[in-house]
């Protein structure tokens, strides 16, 4: 949650930091539907995750999922303001800001730059009941509280 209001308080407080964002607003807001289905895919991945069996795998899963689903939103942007370089890197910026602290944390080697993830996003168990969270911050708690200490244990 950190991550989230210092992010937030540099935007406000930040000029450069918020006509950047403007400029990110300004570029996705007739698309803005488009951005709350990439955040549902990632929350959706994020309900399932916990369901699959290998518990070793549920953390790398849900970094690779997060990373996955990063590049569709920041693809977006690109496709719908080819020209503006700054929203792309904007979009880039704002997603790093908001998800840096906690990946650094728990991904270890599944980094957005390792090939690792290629390996095994596709394990994702598919989701087919209605989610019962609409964001990914708790469904990524109980992706947490779903590992058994004794999974962790060699």
């Amino acid at each position: 949650m950190y991550s989230f209001s210092r992010t937030n308080k540099r935007i406000c407080t930040n000029k450069k930091r918020r006509t950047s964002f403007l400029n990110l607003i300004e570029c996705g807001r007739e698309q803005i539907p488009i951005f709350a289905d990439v955040l549902k895919n990632l929350t959706t991945d994020f309900h399932a995750i916990p369901t699959f069996k290998k518990q070793n795998l549920r953390i790398p899963l849900a970094c690779c999922s997060y990373y996955k689903w990063k590049h569709v939103g920041v693809d977006k942007i690109v496709k719908l303001c080819p020209t503006n370089t700054a929203a792309h890197e904007e979009a880039e910026n704002l997603l790093e800001s908001y998800s840096s602290d906690l990946l650094a944390v728990l991904c270890g080697d599944y980094t957005e730059e390792s090939d690792k993830c290629e390996k095994i996003i596709s394990k994702i168990p598919g989701w087919k009941k209605p989610l019962r969270w609409n964001n990914f911050i708790l469904p990524m708690i109980e992706i947490l509280e779903s590992i058994d200490d004794a999974a962790s244990l060699p």
